[in-house]
């Protein structure tokens, strides 16, 4: 058995490992050994914050382009206006579509940035729908995805959790852009499905996909630190090892199974929040990373 906990004198985490002794040695009942785990948990913490980083990084192309698509028409519709001001020509029929479409442009904007600046930080810990963070990482998984797949999103009532949502984001973001990196090119029925719903006192996240799956040979090791099939492409093997380790931390778990006709689906399971603690939360919290 092993066990991981506070030392009372030290304050130091610690794991144990307790081991029976053999049947006929009297004289001992368990050997334990215990292991500092300060200096793994530091290591640990810092490896998190590079892998993070690290996704905005692959992610800046694709948020740059998220924002300039919007930004482009938002530029086109204020020039069209200006110009129809000093003509003298402008029209409130013609001029309230065009600030429409450059306000609802701006929100866009806004929602990218925010999104972004959500990922890049540790938030503390608050009440949050589980469904609002999954359209939060799949906004921000768009530009990888658009284009070689169908990405669907259903989202059950009562998926709420009390957790850092900007860490479950990305989570989230590490599970959809690993199923998409695994889908054959070129197939046009390329498909991932993000679901969140409530189990009783769980609340659960889903990601699946219907690309080749886990081969049996190597699941034991998906979840390890820097194992990859994807070196050659730029893999670093930290992802699925990232995102259990921050489900674990916010006291969950993260398991995967095969899909009946092919495909794998990663199953975030955390502790669920009663139903009405949103409504007990200030306003802003809680939908927000």
């Amino acid at each position: 058995m092993v066990l991981e906990v506070v030392g009372q004198a030290s304050r130091k985490p610690l794991r144990i490992e307790l081991i029976p002794a053999e049947e006929n040695d009297s004289n001992i009942a368990v050997i334990h050994v215990a292991h500092d785990l300060t200096e793994e948990r530091a290591v640990r913490s810092q490896l998190a914050s590079t892998e993070r980083l690290a996704s905005i990084g692959r992610l800046a192309a694709g948020v740059a382009h998220e924002i300039n698509n919007p930004a482009a028409f938002v530029t086109v519709n204020l020039g069209v206006m200006r110009d129809r001001f000093l003509a003298g020509s402008a029209r409130a029929q013609e001029v309230l579509p065009m600030l429409e479409d450059s306000l609802a442009g701006m929100d866009r904007i806004r929602e990218i940035v925010r999104d972004l600046k959500g990922l890049a930080r540790d938030r503390s810990i608050d009440v949050v729908d589980l469904g609002a963070i999954a359209q939060s990482a799949l906004r921000m998984a768009t530009h990888e995805t658009r284009g070689r797949g169908k990405i669907e999103r259903i989202a059950e009532d009562g998926a709420i959790a009390r957790v850092r949502g900007a860490r479950i984001a990305q989570v989230v973001l590490n599970l959809v852009l690993n199923a998409a990196q695994a889908w054959p090119a070129g197939r046009t029925e390329n498909r991932i499905v993000v679901r969140t719903r409530r189990d009783g006192d769980r609340a659960r996240i889903e990601v699946a996909d219907n690309g080749p799956g886990i081969d049996p040979s190597i699941a034991p090791q998906i979840f390890e630190p820097f194992f990859t099939t994807r070196e050659g492409a730029g893999g670093t093997g930290l992802g699925l090892w990232l995102a259990r380790s921050i489900v674990e931390e916010e006291e969950g778990t993260l398991t995967f199974h095969d899909e009946p006709g092919g495909g794998a689906c990663f199953v975030v399971d955390l502790p669920a929040a009663p139903i009405d603690a949103m409504d007990r939360e200030p306003t802003e919290r809680g939908a927000r990373l």
